[in-house]
C-alpha cells in the first residue's frame, strides 16, 4: 500500500493489472454504498468490498486500519453517480463536471451487476423480512405462524422499492437530485418478531440470521414477538431431533393457524 495515495490523486505509474485491481475495488465500494450507504462499512471490511479485496489481497487483513483506509481512499477515486450509472441503476441523474477514464473501458462483472440489483439501503429491515416470510410459508411450520395473513402486504412494498429503488436509497437526494420516498423501514418491526424467530430458530447459520437487526434481544424487543411461537419452534426442533416425524405432520396438521387456501395464496405471493 502507498501512503503517497490519495483520494485526489491515484498513483501515476502502474501497471495495467493494477489498475484493473484498482478499478475492480472501485467498483466493490461503490456497491457497498449501493447496498449499505458505507464504502467499506463500519469498522472492519465489510460486505461486497471485503470479498473483492480478500480475493485480489489474500494476505492482507479485514480488520487492519490501513487496508481500510487504503480501500476507502480508492474508493473515492472515482464518481459515485457515475458508478451507479454504469451499474445501471435507473433513475440515477447524470454525471456532472469531469470524467477522467482514458481509455479505459468500464464493464462490470455479472456478479458486481448483481450486487446494484437488489434492495438499497435504507430498507435492510424489509428485505430481511421479505426474504425470511418466502422461507417460512414454504416450511411445514408457516401454517402454525400466528397472523401469517398480515405478511400478505410485503410483496406490494417490495414491489414499489423494486420499482424505483434509488429513490428508496437513504442518500436518493443525492443520486436523484429529488427528496426521498416516504418510506420508514422501521415499519417491517411489525413482522421481524416472527420472522426472526423463525430465522434464529430454524436457519441459523443463513446469511440472514447474520443481520444485526435479528441479534436475540432486538428479535425479542419487536412489538409481534411471540412466546408462544418462539416455544413452538423449540418444540418443533426437539421432536425432530428424536425422530418423530409423523407425530410432528399431525401436531401441525391440527394447530394450523392458516386455511390451505389462504397458505397458498401468501406462497404465490411471495414467490
Amino acid at each position: 500500500m502507498d501512503p503517497t495515495i490519495t483520494e485526489a490523486a491515484p498513483p501515476e505509474s502502474v501497471s495495467q493489472e493494477a489498475i484493473i485491481k484498482a478499478l475492480s475495488i472501485v467498483i466493490s465500494t461503490k456497491a457497498n454504498l449501493y447496498m449499505m450507504n458505507h464504502h467499506t462499512g463500519q469498522g472492519p471490511l465489510a460486505g461486497y468490498a471485503k470479498k473483492v479485496v480478500m480475493v485480489q489481497y489474500p494476505s492482507w487483513r479485514d480488520n487492519d486500519n490501513s487496508v481500510v483506509t487504503c480501500v476507502h481512499t480508492i474508493g473515492h477515486w472515482a464518481s459515485s453517480i457515475g458508478i451507479f450509472n454504469i451499474a445501471g441503476v435507473p433513475g440515477v441523474k447524470a454525471v456532472s463536471g469531469p470524467t477522467y477514464t482514458k481509455t479505459i473501458n468500464v464493464v462490470l462483472s455479472n456478479d458486481a451487476k448483481l450486487r446494484f440489483a437488489g434492495m438499497p439501503a435504507g430498507t435492510a429491515r424489509h428485505s430481511i423480512t421479505y426474504e425470511g416470510a418466502k422461507r417460512l410459508v414454504r416450511s411445514m411450520l408457516g401454517q402454525l405462524c400466528p397472523g401469517l395473513n398480515d405478511f400478505l402486504v410485503l410483496p406490494g412494498i417490495r414491489k414499489a422499492i423494486m420499482e424505483n429503488r434509488i429513490q428508496y436509497h437513504i442518500g436518493a437526494s443525492y443520486f436523484t437530485g429529488r427528496g426521498r420516498a416516504d418510506f420508514e423501514d422501521t415499519s417491517a418491526e411489525d413482522f421481524l418478531g416472527r420472522i426472526g424467530t423463525f430465522i434464529l430458530s430454524m436457519m441459523p447459520k443463513s446469511t440472514l440470521a447474520q443481520s444485526p437487526h435479528l441479534t436475540q434481544n432486538k428479535v425479542k424487543s419487536y412489538p409481534d414477538y411471540d412466546p408462544q411461537w418462539a416455544n413452538t419452534l423449540i418444540q418443533f426442533k426437539a421432536s425432530a431431533a428424536a425422530g418423530a416425524g409423523e407425530a410432528l405432520k399431525k401436531v401441525i396438521n391440527a394447530s394450523s393457524a392458516a386455511t390451505p387456501e389462504s397458505l397458498e395464496k401468501i406462497k404465490n405471493d411471495l414467490s
